[in-house]
């Protein structure tokens, strides 16, 4: 049997769908607004995103994509670098006048176009933010899509509570993922609570639709009870029963009534069940990449990936093919894990003592690659106390580095980690 598709987060989906076309159509007439998918983990947020991005794309929308991540949250304006930082790289000079052009210039200091600011500019940058996106809307209607809203960073999340406040009458509208909030997020909160903000939220899938999948991937002879089974194992969410399927399937189980204790026994940690299963069956080349991806976090460059997995350039190619080939990375560049879960289950199968001395590793070989400073700090946040020796120095730069950005959460966390180090009582 094949692989169960990424497609079927779609089924049952109509009704979120039709809400994302209103938005879209709405945006392209000059009413923007913005629309959060909420919901747990694998309910098929991330395939509404893309669904709804393909279709802004065809409508004639400049499309720009961010994924935040967990190992990001202190990255100062990390979503908004995300979505912008590559756009303005590839433009002409021409184009970058137009598109920093005007109140616009506030925001040029984030894209190294012009030097820093102080720290007590915020208002400024998040207007100068505000009328990049509406300088890039005047060719055309313009769709900003974010996956993970919760693990956005601060600054970020305060430019995007401004842009919602003023999208009403122009061509821009804002599409976000968002898990339930388990703790008191201020920001989020008053994101959500704004009356323009639609918010959608997915339902599981039903037991016919668990049932037809049943099929599709176990084959034809399915019994119902069995699918019944998948269904109240899987809780109806698309992720898990996706790899629930994937993870049956692989074992020859067949999907008969006297299979069910298979599948209480698997159900519970079928993701992580699954994806072990995959990495088992690959090359060392491969498995090494896949950890060095998980320790590094979302957007691993080609190089950095390289460094920290051990591997030659030639070897790269290969072993990211083959993670791709099991669906545990995104086939395009740079290298991510299709879903957070998968993420967190390659790097949770790393004994905490190896993951925290590779953070520590990760971060002294980016600091000598020249990687941005929030990227090493990131994994010294991450690494055992006076296991890098330069950790001070390099936390001290990137706090520098976000407090001129105005990032001013992210550089408390990272002098608060330098304190951790061992120092003397007058550099305390």
């Amino acid at each position: 049997m094949g692989f169960l598709p990424q497609g079927t987060a779609l089924l049952e989906r109509a009704s979120e769908l039709a809400e994302v076309d209103a938005v879209i159509a709405a945006a392209q007439g000059g009413a923007g607004r913005l629309i959060v998918i909420e919901g747990p983990a694998g309910i098929g947020k991330t395939s509404l995103l893309a669904e709804g991005r393909a279709r802004a794309a065809s409508s004639g929308f400049t499309v720009l994509y961010s994924r935040a991540s967990e190992l990001e949250e202190d990255f100062s304006f990390g979503v908004v670098r995300q979505l912008f930082e590559a756009l303005i790289a590839t433009a002409s000079e021409e184009q970058r006048s137009r598109l920093l052009g005007g109140a616009a210039a506030q925001a040029a200091r984030l894209f190294g176009q012009r030097e820093a600011g102080s720290e007590e500019d915020v208002f400024a940058l998040l207007h100068g933010l505000y009328w990049l996106a509406l300088n890039l809307a005047e060719a055309g209607p313009l769709a900003i899509a974010v996956d993970d809203l919760q693990w956005s960073d601060p600054p970020s999340l305060r430019w995007l509570a401004y842009l919602a406040r003023r999208l009403e009458g122009v061509h821009v509208c804002v599409v976000a993922t968002l898990r339930p909030l388990e703790d008191e997020h201020p920001l989020l909160t008053e994101l959500l609570a704004d009356p323009a903000t639609t918010i959608v939220r997915p339902n599981s899938l039903t037991a016919s639709s668990v049932a037809e999948l049943v099929v599709q991937e176990l084959g034809p002879d399915a019994e119902e009870s069995f699918s019944l089974a998948c269904h109240e194992a899987s809780g109806g969410n698309p992720l898990l029963l996706r790899e629930l399927l994937r993870t049956l399937a692989a074992e020859g189980v067949a999907p008969v009534a006297a299979s069910i204790p298979v599948i209480e026994r698997v159900a519970p940690d079928a993701v992580t069940r699954s994806v072990r299963l995959r990495m088992s069956q690959l090359a060392e080349e491969a498995n090494r990449l896949g950890r060095a991806v998980a320790v590094l976090g979302d957007r691993v460059e080609r190089e950095h990936a390289a460094a920290i997995a051990g591997l030659e350039r030639g070897q790269i190619a290969s072993a990211a093919a083959a993670l791709v080939r099991v669906d545990l990375l995104r086939p395009e560049p740079p290298f991510s894990f299709v879903h957070p879960l998968v993420r967190n289950a390659v790097y949770e199968s790393i004994p905490v003592q190896e993951r925290e001395i590779e953070h520590a590793r990760a971060a002294e070989l980016l600091a000598n690659l020249g990687a941005p400073m929030e990227q090493v700090a990131a994994q010294l946040l991450l690494a055992p106390p006076a296991s890098v020796p330069r950790a001070v120095q390099l936390l001290r730069d990137a706090a520098r580095a976000a407090a001129a950005e105005a990032g001013l959460e992210s550089a408390a966390r990272y002098l608060t980690r330098a304190l951790e180090e061992p120092l003397a009582g007058e550099e305390r």
